[in-house]
């Protein structure tokens, strides 16, 4: 049984979307920023072919944090996302169990 408190919490969490649209918009950021990283990356090898530039990137420290970093934007945005869709789920069934609730009156 789906009870009022299940349902204002997922109300909650779906007319406050800051928190989802903060992960989401920082998940775009280091995606960017990702491609940024191994650019830069690849202008300090300038003497390099552009294979071994990137064979460069790919090794650097720099270049794998930014993996990392952008790794935990991904979660945190995934996160949401399922809170979201959670959320939504208890709604529909809420809406569902009080219909049947009329019916059975």
């Amino acid at each position: 049984m789906i009870t009022n408190k299940m349902v204002e919490d997922a109300l909650t969490r779906i007319e406050n979307p800051k928190e989802a649209a903060a992960a989401r918009a920082n998940r775009l950021k280091l995606e960017h920023m990702l491609k940024h990283t191994k650019a830069m990356i690849m202008a300090g090898h300038k003497n390099l072919p552009v294979s071994a530039q990137e064979r460069e990137a790919y090794n650097d420290k720099r270049y794998i944090e930014a993996i990392e970093e952008l790794y935990q934007a991904i979660y945190a945005d995934e996160l949401q996302k399922g809170y979201r869709e959670a959320a939504t789920t208890t709604i529909d069934a809420w809406r569902t169990q009080q219909a049947s609730l009329r019916v059975t009156i």
